[in-house]
């Protein structure tokens, strides 16, 4: 068998408020970190016996606010994984840009910083997300650059916020500031959600909001140039040079069609790990 990635998936809180939050969708809400460290060294041996090469460092909530990130970059590093990625809403490192926070992450051995964001216009985004109107994503990533990091921006497509001109003009615009890389990440749930009333809102706003199927094949014709096609990932989609970006348009939590190459295994907040985000009954350790 083998994995594209391992996913660590912290548990704590959030400083935004997403109304389309994944998080809340998958399973895993037991918290128990100390048994999460307890089974990283573990998890590490796992992900590089099945030929993994990237750790994500992600969250329940916002992974920048939790001090163990540090310690699992770290670890990370000293198991010589080459790729070692923060996936970030950005608010926390970008009120703290100037301040060392990035350059520490890059001496600890982050290769790559994760954007998520909602709106090519870094306004828009904070209201969408629930973040304070003044946190401009573009400048985060001019920073980024700037130390040496890699950026990626993951782009939750939203019908009203985005459209082929829309995409030409914020692919152009990410080039500019520093950015390397664009997921294009189609909005989806899980296939066994939890039943309740915030996940009931959850899922509605989802449906309400999410990129329609005539949207979504134009953004795809827009990237799709078989002569800019860089490389296919394990779970399917193709890479292309977009404006002078990797880019690629793919779905939240998706599971590989072929059980010999799945797509993440997954350190999930309660210790354990898994190598599906659908399904419990996928846990390995």
């Amino acid at each position: 068998m083998q994995a594209t990635s391992l996913s660590i998936n912290l548990p704590g809180p959030c400083d935004a408020k997403c109304p389309f939050c994944i998080s809340k969708l998958t399973g895993g809400n037991e918290h128990n970190t100390q048994r999460l460290l307890n089974n990283l060294d573990k998890a590490l041996k796992y992900a590089a016996y099945h030929n993994v090469d990237t750790v994500l460092i992600t969250g329940k909530g916002e992974p920048t606010l939790q001090e163990i990130v540090y310690r699992i970059i770290k670890d990370a590093q000293r198991k010589m994984f080459p790729i070692i990625e923060l996936q970030t809403n950005g608010y926390k490192l970008w009120k703290e840009r100037n301040h060392g926070i990035l350059e520490q992450l890059a001496a600890y051995g982050l290769t790559t910083i994760a954007i998520s964001v909602s709106s090519p216009d870094y306004i828009k985004n904070a209201a969408i997300v629930g973040l304070t109107l003044d946190y401009n994503y573009y400048d985060l990533i001019a920073k980024i650059n700037e130390i040496g990091l890699l950026c990626r921006v993951s782009l939750n497509l939203i019908e009203e916020e985005m459209d082929v001109e829309k995409l030409r003009c914020f692919a152009e615009c990410l080039k500019s500031a520093g950015a390397h890389q664009l997921t294009l990440r189609e909005l989806g749930v899980p296939k066994n959600p939890t039943d309740n009333v915030t996940i009931h809102n959850i899922i509605q706003w989802i449906t309400e909001n999410k990129l329609s199927q005539n949207t979504l094949a134009a953004l795809g014709h827009e990237i799709s140039d078989q002569e800019r096609m860089l490389r296919t990932v394990p779970y399917g989609p193709a890479v292309y040079d977009y404006k002078g970006l990797a880019t690629i348009l793919t779905t939240c939590m998706t599971d590989n069609i072929n059980p010999e190459e799945i797509r993440s295994l997954i350190l999930q907040p309660n210790g354990h790990l898994y190598h599906s985000w659908n399904y419990e009954g996928s846990i390995l350790l």
